[in-house]
């Protein structure tokens, strides 16, 4: 898996699968106006009284892949990932992030 520069939210997300010498391209859509869009989407879920889109078991989930990444790395072995997580609603599609969030 190829992706652009989490500082930016732009950029292609491609993968290449086992054994094969092309990438994929994969579409994307929604903002891509950079930082600060979790930060956003969290004042407006705690305004309206909704979950959080990032939550703490995303966290613990992104950390366990990182540190499987790095086990696999170093012990030179396939790690497994140990946590899962509950997939949030996706953004819907008109989501404006520069609209004002109003309480």
């Amino acid at each position: 898996m190829s992706v652009p520069d989490p500082n930016r939210f732009d950029g292609a997300v491609r993968i290449k699968v086992t054994g094969s010498d092309d990438w994929t391209e994969l579409p994307t859509a929604g903002p891509s106006d950079g930082r600060g869009l979790g930060v956003l989407d969290l004042a407006r879920a705690l305004r309206r009284g909704a979950p959080a889109r990032a939550s703490g078991e995303i966290g613990l989930h992104v950390l366990d892949t990182m540190e499987a990444i790095e086990r696999s790395i170093t012990q030179h072995t396939f790690e497994p990932v140990r946590t899962s997580f509950n997939l949030p609603d996706a953004v819907d599609p008109g989501w404006d992030p520069k609209a004002r969030t109003v309480g």
